[in-house]
């Protein structure tokens, strides 16, 4: 495999930008109207800095993703870079509860909460600085997920997970803080906590009372269309019936640093601090703390630094297959992600991390890093909520499934199939026409070029 993987780089070194640009717009089905030369432009640009990026190193784990015909100043606002997130001056607003769960004394050698069910795909926030706004729904949805059981009718119905997706947009639309600035970056812990009655961050007001989760369906992701709404201040009410309003959280006492000022509204809290350092990164105890978590099927929000330069490089356009690796110089935070699982993935022990740039990047929009490493500096700050049915003297783990040893499915891979096939006959040279609307082998085939393999 890693024969082929240096082939298939040799491969985009060789390329010319019209070739890319073409077998980009038929992986990605991509239809412009007005603008493809303008995106031709971009795109070009971002490739030719890909190609020298491969020159530097041509073991990297890059490739042509999605996000390529994105100007690369975009990519900052998108990932909510420079100090959008405003994390230090925000710190006097984290409420949250000590974490209130034991460790479990046994957890699975590996888990993966998208095999659980228990875990939506990888969604794209676009050109907005929302990140956090993706991670909080990433982290609810799990937790609707984690207690359909326990939920009424209406949620029962809808946790479908082929079709379920909790509405980013009907929370960006209503709610303004310091630290949750629509498309100018946010914070998951102040987003969450806004979410409950009462609350609020210190003098900021929200737009109206946050009474509920919302569907997609209902307020689909359109933020370009909806900022003006957003800016003049025009508050927007659900449209789920009143009966089926749901945080789908349990409630705790403020118990963390800022207690004394966070009892000054409700004096309760969803968020669960599971660790914040700024000096230090996990250790021992934090990761087994963060694995009983995920044993227990609980997703994890963390953060992390892309940063600039190469290293911000390498992971715009990561292709997935191997173990992301930057090093975390002084911690600080651009990004927010999700931990959604944990294994062993070539000899190395992993977190699974879900991002938020749709699932033509990466490993169908996840991740790794090696537990431990605090690569791009994922392992300083980590938080959660309990789903609000949860059995809080639960001592076992929640079952993995059967498909539980498995990173990538085919039902994940078949979703990308015109993309996995089109790699498969760039790299042994077909004619690309002929090859695509061959046989599905090819996608079997083309899988297994991306690193793609069992996670033990």
């Amino acid at each position: 495999m890693i024969a082929i993987f240096i082939t298939l780089q040799h491969k985009l070194l060789s390329m010319t930008c019209d070739q890319a640009f073409v077998e980009y717009k038929l992986s990605f089905n991509k239809v412009y109207d007005h603008d493809e030369e303008a995106k031709k432009t971009i795109f070009c640009t971002n490739f030719l800095e890909l190609q020298e990026l491969l020159l530097t190193d041509p073991n990297l784990p890059v490739g042509i993703v999605e996000r390529m015909d994105l100007v690369k100043q975009e990519f900052p606002l998108n990932t909510q870079h420079g100090s959008l997130h405003q994390l230090n001056a925000a710190r006097n607003d984290y409420c949250s509860a000590v974490n209130p769960l034991p460790d479990l004394t046994t957890i699975h050698p590996s888990v993966d909460l998208r095999e659980m069910q228990l875990i939506t795909p990888a969604k794209n926030q676009g050109q907005c600085g929302s990140c956090y706004m993706f991670q909080t729904m990433a982290v609810l949805e799990n937790a609707v997920l984690r207690d359909k059981q326990n939920l009424n009718a209406f949620w029962q119905q809808k946790a479908n997970l082929t079709t379920f997706s909790l509405s980013e947009q009907f929370q960006l639309s209503n709610a303004i803080c310091d630290s949750c600035a629509y498309c100018n970056g946010g914070n998951f812990v102040i987003q969450t906590y806004i979410m409950v009655p009462g609350n609020k961050q210190q003098a900021t007001p929200l737009r109206a009372p946050i009474k509920t989760i919302e569907l997609t369906e209902n307020f689909p992701y359109a933020y370009a269309a909806n900022q003006a709404a957003w800016t003049a201040g025009t508050a927007v009410a659900p449209k789920i019936a009143a009966e089926n309003y749901l945080l789908p959280v349990k409630m705790f006492n403020n118990s963390g640093r800022y207690a004394a000022w966070c009892n000054q509204n409700t004096k309760i809290t969803p968020v669960v601090q599971i660790f914040d350092d700024d000096a230090s990164s996990f250790n021992a105890t934090t990761i087994k703390t963060i694995k009983s978590y995920l044993s227990r099927g609980i997703a994890i929000a963390i953060s992390m630094l892309v940063g600039s330069g190469t290293t911000a490089s390498s992971f715009y356009y990561y292709k997935g297959g191997a173990i992301l690796n930057a090093p975390c110089p002084k911690w600080n935070m651009d990004h927010a992600v999700t931990i959604v699982g944990y294994g062993t993935k070539n000899g190395k022990q992993v977190w699974v991390i879900k991002n938020s740039w749709g699932t033509g990047w990466g490993d169908n929009g996840f991740f790794f890093i090696e537990i431990g490493s605090n690569s791009y500096c994922t392992e300083q700050y980590a938080y959660t909520v309990i789903p609000k049915n949860f059995n809080m003297t639960e001592t076992t783990a929640y079952p993995r499934g059967t498909l539980s040893t498995v990173v990538a499915k085919p039902t994940l891979i078949s979703k990308n199939t015109n993309y996995f096939k089109t790699i498969f006959c760039i790299n042994f040279n077909y004619i690309l026409t002929q090859c695509l609307v061959a046989s599905p082998f090819y996608f079997i085939t083309s899988s297994n070029l991306l690193g793609i393999e069992s996670i033990k």
